[in-house]
């Protein structure tokens, strides 16, 4: 059942926004009572937590698919990864929105959200571009030797792209532009 709860959320989530997630809207879709949804979640915060933890393992998996199926030069797995990322956040697009929506923050999140964990959420996700950098830096591609910074920077611009992308479809983003944001913040050699 909590399963069916998640898979709703996730389905009203991406047809209607954060906004069309609600309790009663989920224990329509899923076919019970809205207070059934309690044996499961604590609240709707606790509803939205679980989805975002589960798109944060979604984004996770289709990083290092990308990197996989890239091949094994660092620098054209890295290159992977930031495609994908922007891949992601076009494909789910409500998903992406509820990721970086403040929900997980520590100064936003209700207690019993907190306490699931859910101020980690991402750090997993992340971890994947740190070890794509860190490979980079290992293997002589790139000029720094402090991979977590480099990698913050590359997320920020990743984050940054992906929604300035979203919002402004009709600015003539340059050719190229995800290429260079990469070569220069994770500082690669050429």
């Amino acid at each position: 059942m909590r399963q069916d709860i998640l898979a709703a959320a996730a389905d009203l989530l991406d047809r209607g926004g954060e906004a069309a997630v609600t309790l009663r809207e989920i224990a329509l879709t899923v076919g019970i009572s809205a207070p059934s949804i309690y044996a499961h979640f604590t609240d709707r915060e606790a509803v939205v937590a679980a989805l975002v933890s589960e798109t944060f393992d979604l984004m996770e998996s289709d990083l290092r698919a990308a990197m996989e199926q890239a091949g094994p030069d660092p620098v054209t797995r890295l290159r992977a990864l930031a495609a994908a990322y922007l891949d992601f956040a076009v494909r789910w697009p409500q998903r992406y929105r509820v990721l970086f929506g403040g929900l997980w923050s520590d100064r936003t999140v209700q207690p019993n959200v907190v306490a699931n964990s859910t101020s980690r959420m991402g750090h997993s996700a992340f971890g994947v571009l740190l070890e794509a950098v860190d490979a980079c830096q290992r293997a002589g591609a790139a000029s720094d030797t402090d991979p977590f910074s480099d990698a913050a920077g590359l997320w920020a611009a990743l984050h940054g792209l992906a929604q300035l992308s979203a919002v402004a479809p009709l600015f003539p983003w340059p050719a190229g532009l995800l290429d260079q944001l990469v070569s220069r913040l994770a500082l690669l050699r050429s």
